[in-house]
């Protein structure tokens, strides 16, 4: 079934779901439907996802932190902020909490859509509660920041992700460098630079 979605083959892996798994006395399971879930949400059909998850609680299974997160990611990918954030409420009402990818999507997603305050927060949160932002979390917020020209905040999280021992990479150094040219801080690029 992975094989199908995968390959983009969505029709065919729903056929596999309902019809070869009932035909040969196998049961999907959680992560059947959230291999589904994901290559629907991958193909840019989460209108359809809600069908299936409805076919999935009536299978007897409950979204996990894992579908939720497929639907978080998918939403942040289509600039649906609202929709993310109604999933992330619907989490929390049932008390699932947000893993490290869910964290990211929001994260940049928001970034991306000019809210840096908000993702400075969801970014703190993420770290309140334990998890450690990897480089593409960093990345994130770097690029939300130089995005709204706070060039000195950009370069204090750069700083905290070098002292968090996260390794910057070209889209770090390309992002700051970038953003400083921009704003004609030319000095400052060629110390990035270099």
């Amino acid at each position: 079934m992975d094989g199908y979605v995968a390959s983009g083959r969505l029709d065919e892996a729903w056929d596999f779901l309902w019809n070869i798994l009932s035909k040969v006395g196998c049961k999907s399971n959680i992560f059947t439907y959230n291999v589904l879930i994901h290559g629907l949400c991958k193909g840019g059909y989460l209108g359809s996802t809600l069908e299936l998850v409805n076919e999935m609680i009536h299978m007897g299974y409950n979204p996990n932190v894992f579908t939720y997160t497929i639907f978080i990611n998918g939403y942040c990918k289509e600039g649906q902020l609202e929709e993310a954030g109604s999933i992330l409420n619907e989490m929390s009402y049932k008390g699932i909490s947000l893993n490290t990818v869910g964290y990211n999507s929001l994260t940049s997603a928001l970034c991306k859509n000019r809210k840096v305050h908000e993702a400075k927060e969801m970014f703190g949160e993420m770290k309140n509660k334990g998890f450690k932002p990897d480089t593409f979390a960093f990345n994130s917020l770097i690029f939300g920041l130089c995005k709204v020209n706070e060039m000195e905040e950009a370069l204090t999280v750069y700083h905290d992700m070098l002292v968090e021992g996260v390794v910057a990479n070209t889209v770090t150094y390309n992002t700051l460098i970038h953003a400083f040219l921009r704003t004609g801080a030319i000095q400052e690029a060629l110390k990035q630079a270099c």
